[in-house]
């Protein structure tokens, strides 16, 4: 398996996910497909947001630039990706706009 790519080299499905993740903020991403290690959105895959109700709570936009790709939380989540190859993150947690954790289905080959 191939380690992730520079991140000025980003394939579009990467840039999609990591826009998705700005828009959710806080919340999760639940049956995200990867394939050959890249993000693929479908259809069954489901966006869950968390929303706080507090007027006074200000939302601080991150652009996605190369200091925030080249975060820590980023790299390993791409890693992650390109070490399952082919497989389901089961839930994929956001918080701030940066992956948080993820817990990822696994087929076992026997």
């Amino acid at each position: 398996m191939s380690a992730p790519r520079p991140q000025v080299s980003l394939s579009h499905s990467e840039r999609y996910l990591l826009q998705l993740m700005q828009e959710i903020h806080y919340g999760r991403i639940e049956g995200l497909i990867v394939r050959g290690g890249e993000p693929v959105i479908e259809p069954s895959t489901k966006v869950l947001k968390d929303i706080k109700l507090d007027l006074h709570a200000r939302r601080t936009p991150i652009i996605i630039d190369r200091d925030y790709q080249d975060k820590a939380q980023v790299m390993e989540m791409l890693r992650q990706f390109h070490r399952l190859g082919d497989g389901v993150v089961q839930t994929l947690e956001v918080h701030n706009g940066l992956p948080f954790r993820m817990q990822i289905v696994e087929t076992v080959r026997v």
